[in-house]
């Protein structure tokens, strides 16, 4: 089964680990890079002591976010990620990844911490993901727009 999504969308700050973040387009360059090389895991919930559920086959900048395709092998776990995705149960990935570089942007409204480069640790099938607009589906499905973010 082939699985595609955004794992991170672009401009929309969240709030984690206490701080405003917010990733900038081409942060993910050399991930991307390396990607054709070495392959991004797709896990179940970032547990990195389960096989993964899949492989990344094709990652990518664009205007909206860090997008994903992925096939998910033929595992148990795997198998019954997808059928909760095709169920509707499971929409959302989380990604991993290292912070190499970041910058703060501040304003009348918040401080932000903006990631600029930053590599990819791998991307996870998650019941709730880090960034509420992140989206994930079955890819023979038409690709839906990203989540509504709240604010």
């Amino acid at each position: 089964m082939k699985v595609a999504g955004y794992g991170w969308i672009w401009d929309v700050p969240v709030m984690r680990w206490g701080t405003e973040i917010s990733i900038k387009k081409g942060s993910f360059r050399e991930s991307i890079k390396d990607a054709k090389s070495q392959p991004v895991r797709l896990l179940w919930v970032h547990d990195e002591q389960q096989v993964p559920i899949g492989v990344v086959t094709a990652l990518s900048e664009d205007d909206i976010g860090l997008r994903f395709e992925a096939d998910l092998l033929d595992t148990q776990l795997a198998r019954d990620v997808g059928a909760a995705m095709q169920a509707g149960a499971i929409r959302a990935p989380s990604i991993s990844f290292d912070v190499m570089e970041s910058e703060y942007k501040i304003d009348e409204k918040a401080c932000t911490m903006v990631f600029t480069r930053i590599p990819l640790r791998e991307i996870s099938a998650v019941n709730f993901p880090a960034h509420p607009a992140a989206s994930m589906w079955i890819a023979a499905e038409a690709n839906p727009e990203p989540a509504p973010t709240a604010g």
